[in-house]
């Protein structure tokens, strides 16, 4: 009787624990204003194979910004070297790039990429916003591991700056 009690209380966590990966993401978004207008910004984040110039965390990211198109990303965090080839899933000029990759198979761990382009709180500005959703079962017991807010607020004003420097 103690070894079922133990074994159903075992696969209620385990289940409980995948599905909060798949029903409640984790999400990081930082957002930073550039003096800029949306076709340069849009320019600086379509042009994929540049992206390490400017992001201390990418080390390789290369593809065209074309839906449906697969991209090949290698990124460094923390120490850790990981390789992704997510898909272009939108990618309107001068608005928005978003991709999706996973961590082995779908819903294990995914995460969905994201720049967005909306007007500054100014004329003659942008607010480049980028974040990542991860979903998936591991995505709970890895949380731990998910210390991305400094990086995302790094890298995310990096691309505001080499926006900037490049609209002028």
């Amino acid at each position: 009787m103690k070894t079922r009690t133990i074994a159903l209380t075992l696969t209620t966590l385990l289940t409980a624990t995948a599905l909060s990966g798949l029903l409640l993401p984790y999400r990081v978004e930082h957002s930073a204003v550039a003096t800029a207008d949306a076709d340069t910004a849009w320019d600086v984040i379509a042009d994929l194979g540049n992206h390490p110039t400017w992001n201390p965390y990418t080390a390789e990211l290369r593809g065209e910004p074309v839906v449906g198109s697969r991209l090949f990303n290698r990124t460094h965090s923390g120490g850790t070297e990981l390789t992704f080839e997510p898909v272009v899933l939108v990618a309107t000029p001068g608005s928005q790039l978003r991709w999706r990759g996973s961590l082995g198979v779908r819903w294990i761990a995914d995460g969905e990429h994201y720049y967005r382009i909306d007007p500054g709180p100014t004329p003659g500005q942008v607010t480049i916003t980028q974040g990542e959703v991860f979903r998936g079962i591991l995505v709970t017991p890895l949380r731990p591991w998910f210390n991305l807010e400094e990086e995302f607020a790094v890298s995310t004003a990096a691309l505001a700056k080499h926006i900037q420097a490049r609209h002028g």
